[in-house]
This record gives structure tokens, C-alpha cells and sequence, in this order.
């Protein structure tokens, strides 16, 4: 594109923002201001002759710009020309904190669909923000949330990490207070006598898992037990576990098989 052309678009741009407006007959004719000229321009001439304009027709381009982009559907995708422009007032031309406040409003109320239009930053776009209060809003808490040296999230984490240790070390706790009643329990049960040991089994009355017998009880109960009938066995063995210890099972069911019982 050549520099008169471009030119030429850009102050067609400007006119659309001086009279807030794209006029009928740019409407009707697509083939000039089809895209954004920071694209098929390049960015650094558009920037040069925004530059050279006075103050105030800085102020008419940008808002022509973000009138055509919303009127002739600009894909810009994630770098439209408005953030530089919008950028370069900002910090070159001495207006009020009153008026850039209201450009800001303006544009976010005559944008187009572009979720990086008017700043350059998605979460500006319509879904979460539509004026300068939401975006000074949601500037302050992107910062926030970026500052790892902030007291306040400083300490936040600490005492996450500190509570996540602390969780830890009561879960272990509780693991071996339950660990020393079990071998308490397993202990006393040691100290029965060797009938008191096999009724116990027998008739599943022990305090404990059933797996966790000594293995002194569980061969004295494989060699020793007596069934009376084959539903007083078969009760037994119904009762046994089926999935949490499948090995112990079939152990001691072999052992009574030895001894002549049909399991």
C-alpha cells in the first residue's frame, strides 16, 4: 500500500472521528477501509502520522479507528491499533485524569466485538468489563494477584502451607493412635487362653480385624477347631473376608480342607 493511499485512509479514519460517526457513502465502499491500516499500513507508520497531528485530532483518529473496527468488522485479532494509540495519549498528551477516564468510557461504549480492543488485554473485554471503573477494577486485582512480595499473600500461603503440614501430621497421628489400640487389643487376645482364642474366632467375636491374627492363633485355630455340622462351617466361612484380604482367606480355608472339611 502506498503512502499516499494510506494516508488517504487515515483521514478518512479521522473524519469518521471527528463526526462520531461513519458516514453513509465510506458504508458504501468497503475497498478502502477494509481492515485496520496497523496491519496492512504497519503499525510504526500509522504511529507516525498519529504523532503528527495536533492533540485533539489524536483523539478524533482514535475513536475513528474504533468506530470502523466495530462498522466494517475488523479481524484484528490480539493486536488492534486502538491499545497504541490509547497508549501513546496517555502518556504524551496532558490531559486530564477526568478526560481519559471519559475516552476510556467511550470507547468501551462504541467497541466492537474485539475482546482486545480497547487496551490490548482479554480481560477487558465486554464479558467482564465496560467502563474505566471495571477496568481500574480488575487492573488492581491482576496486581494483586502478580505481587508475590505482597505481605498479605505472603503470609496467606504460609499459613496454607503450614495448616497442609499440619493436616499431615495429624492424619499420621490419628494412623498410629488407631495402630497402637489395634495392637493393644491383638495383645490382650494373645494372652486368652488357646480355647478362649478359637471360640473367639470361631464365632467371629474378636475386636480386631480378623486378618491381623497372630500367626501362632491362626494355626492354632486350623489345627484345633471343631465344626458340629456343615452349616455351623459354612457360617463361619460366609463371614470371612472376600476382597480386602483374599490371600488370608483361601489360607485358612485350605488349612480346614487339610483337616477333611468340604469348603
Amino acid at each position: 500500500m502506498s503512502l499516499e493511499s494510506s494516508q488517504i485512509i487515515l483521514s478518512m479514519i479521522l473524519t469518521c472521528g471527528k463526526l462520531e460517526k461513519v458516514p453513509y457513502e465510506y458504508e458504501n465502499d468497503r475497498s478502502l477501509i477494509f481492515t485496520d491500516p496497523g496491519h496492512s499500513f504497519g503499525i510504526n507508520n500509522v504511529m507516525d502520522y498519529f504523532a503528527g497531528l495536533s492533540s485533539g485530532d489524536r483523539i478524533n483518529l482514535l475513536k475513528g479507528f474504533v468506530l470502523c473496527e466495530r462498522r466494517f468488522e475488523w479481524r484484528n485479532g490480539s493486536v488492534p491499533t486502538v491499545p497504541y494509540l490509547i497508549d501513546f495519549i496517555v502518556k504524551n498528551d496532558n490531559y486530564s485524569k477526568q478526560s481519559i477516564e471519559d475516552l476510556y468510557n467511550w470507547m468501551f461504549l462504541n467497541r466492537g466485538e474485539n475482546p482486545y480492543t480497547p487496551t490490548g488485554f482479554v480481560k477487558h473485554s465486554k464479558c467482564s468489563c465496560n467502563s474505566f471503573k471495571e477496568m481500574m477494577q480488575i487492573n488492581s486485582v491482576t496486581h494483586f494477584n502478580m505481587n508475590p512480595n505482597n505481605q498479605l499473600i505472603s503470609r496467606q500461603r504460609k499459613r496454607k502451607e503450614e495448616i497442609k503440614q499440619l493436616k499431615i501430621s495429624i492424619r499420621q497421628l490419628e494412623k498410629d493412635i488407631r495402630l497402637e489400640k489395634l495392637t493393644e487389643k491383638i495383645e490382650r487376645f494373645s494372652l486368652d487362653t488357646k480355647r478362649d482364642q478359637i471360640d473367639q474366632i470361631k464365632n467371629h467375636n474378636l475386636n480386631f480385624p480378623i486378618t491381623l491374627l497372630p500367626r501362632d492363633s491362626l494355626s492354632l485355630f486350623i489345627s484345633d477347631v471343631e465344626f458340629t455340622d456343615q452349616y455351623e462351617l459354612e457360617k463361619f466361612t460366609n463371614q470371612l473376608p472376600r476382597r480386602s484380604n483374599k490371600d488370608f482367606t483361601n489360607r485358612l480355608k485350605e488349612g480346614l480342607r487339610k483337616r477333611g472339611y468340604s469348603i
